[in-house]
């Protein structure tokens, strides 16, 4: 079932619920107002100030041995010009996702956090594959990583029994998970996540990535973020069943297969070595962004 189809459904099952989850209204005003020309630090730090969980979190971020080292500050002003506006972007989506995680039934705490380690390692492991390819994304690649379930965030919202019996079951097999998605519920989780981020207003490229992160190919503009996505979850799938950043085959990654097409420099690379680089390199900012599991 396409997306445009599931919409109604969607919102109506959310408003039965009573709301449906939404970003942090400064996080909203604050990833908006990045993207203005004219946006200076000031303004970008009052709006993030209204909101002290907001600022508190990033703070916390910035402080971290990833991104502080040694220097710690507790001024959002001063954090903002350490790390750019940019990056500041990339650390106020993941505190904002993180509270959506929040939505999450009771009972389902270890799932939350083990939900929440997989996107935050998605998310920097597609930073990684971007720097080393050289794709020239600035920032996307990392929010639609850090996004790309948001859609079994809804599940187990929205549809707690079946989200449950999905958790449960033995196979970690992506593509037998969407089926059993299908069967059940007639639609799939990237479904679900494209919906929510359309009714956030994120950018189309943020809803497209999610969407089809799982068959990359079919995305209408998106296909090489999509692709990103793809590779990094298997990624970080691989390194959370094995301990290990060495070993993975990425010769049945549809994100994979579609940029080796597109690009002979990417199809002549090592397979192996390149993804053991990608992966030793995005656990260090990983591990950072773990640090907001207990929020």
């Amino acid at each position: 079932m396409a997306i445009a189809t599931s919409t109604e459904n969607f919102t109506d099952k959310f408003r039965q619920i009573g709301s449906v989850p939404t970003l942090p209204t400064a996080a909203t005003r604050a990833l908006a107002i990045v993207n203005d020309p004219n946006c200076s630090i000031k303004d970008f730090a009052k709006i993030v100030e209204t909101d002290p969980a907001l600022a508190t979190s990033l703070l916390k971020l910035v402080n971290s041995s990833f991104y502080g080292g040694n220097s710690k500050t507790s001024d959002i002003h001063q954090a903002i010009v350490r790390l750019g506006l940019r990056e500041t972007q990339n650390l106020i989506l993941a505190v904002s996702v993180r509270s959506v995680f929040r939505w999450m039934p009771k009972g389902q705490e270890a799932e939350r956090d083990r939900l929440w380690r997989h996107c935050s390692l998605t998310g920097v492991i597609s930073r990684q594959i971007n720097e080393k390819l050289g794709l020239g994304f600035r920032g996307e690649e990392f929010s639609a990583g850090l996004s790309h379930d948001l859609g079994r965030i809804m599940l187990a919202v929205g549809y707690p029994d079946v989200f449950s019996k999905l958790a449960n079951e033995k196979t970690t097999d992506e593509s037998q998970l969407l089926i059993l998605e299908q069967q059940m519920l007639g639609f799939t989780h990237p479904e679900l996540g494209g919906w929510l981020t359309t009714m956030w207003n994120l950018p189309d490229e943020l809803t497209e990535a999610i969407q089809y992160h799982h068959e990359p190919a079919r995305a209408p503009k998106y296909a090489v973020l999509a692709s990103i996505v793809s590779l990094a979850e298997e990624m970080a799938n691989y390194m959370e069943a094995t301990k290990s950043a060495e070993g993975i085959d990425l010769s049945n990654n549809p994100g994979w297969a579609f940029m080796c097409a597109q690009w002979e420099a990417v199809d002549n690379l090592d397979a192996d070595l390149f993804a053991t680089a990608v992966m030793t390199d995005a656990l260090p900012e990983a591990e950072a962004l773990s640090i907001l599991s207990g929020e």
